[in-house]
């Protein structure tokens, strides 16, 4: 991305860059450290390298482009309440309906460590872009890793949502599906 903004002069990279650092660097932890979702709220406990330093190079990446930069929303999900909701995956589907500006389902990465499962998010009605959904059960210290992000969301303004969170497809590298949260994380207003 970083080569397509500054190389390449895609308007489009140095824009998802940006954003990126800046919603990286809204929310670190009391040591700095970067969370699972860039756009999500600071790790409450353990870390892995792989997320400090996908925060780090995504915040430098971004200084690069904008020296000057800094986060457009600090502290943005200090302003979120923790809504306690334990749910687990056993039917067709768990749905979360809320009113807000933003979410983050909590839970435990590493539930079952380490066997394999995963499942498929739709926001709104609409699966994730991607379509990576919340693969929760393998953890890379290969321990319990209990209050964590599994999946975060924004928008721009508070209105009423519905985060449904599905059964996924078995295959190999993703084993079937599994989904446990502890709660969410709710920004109900927007702020000044």
């Amino acid at each position: 991305m970083c080569s397509l903004a500054t190389v390449g002069h895609q308007a489009f990279a140095a824009r998802w860059l940006l954003a990126n650092a800046s919603a990286a660097g809204a929310d670190g932890n009391v040591l700095g450290e970067y969370g699972r979702f860039f756009d999500g709220p600071p790790p409450a406990v353990l870390t892995i390298a792989w997320q400090t330093s996908g925060g780090i190079a995504v915040t430098q990446a971004g200084a690069g482009l904008d020296p000057g930069g800094h986060p457009a929303d600090p502290g943005f999900w200090a302003r979120a309440t923790f809504v306690p909701d334990s749910l687990r995956m056993t039917g067709p589907q768990v749905r979360i309906s809320f009113t807000g500006r933003a979410i983050a389902l909590i839970g435990t990465v590493g539930a079952r460590c380490c066997l394999i499962g995963h499942a498929r998010v739709l926001v709104d009605g609409v699966e994730t872009f991607n379509q990576t959904g919340i693969s929760q059960n393998m953890s890379s210290p290969a321990r319990k890793q209990p209050d964590q992000v599994l999946f975060a969301w924004r928008w721009h303004d508070p209105e009423h949502h519905v985060v449904a969170v599905l059964p996924a497809r078995y295959d190999h590298e993703e084993g079937g599906s599994f989904f446990e949260m502890s709660g969410y994380l709710l920004v109900r207003l927007p702020f000044e």
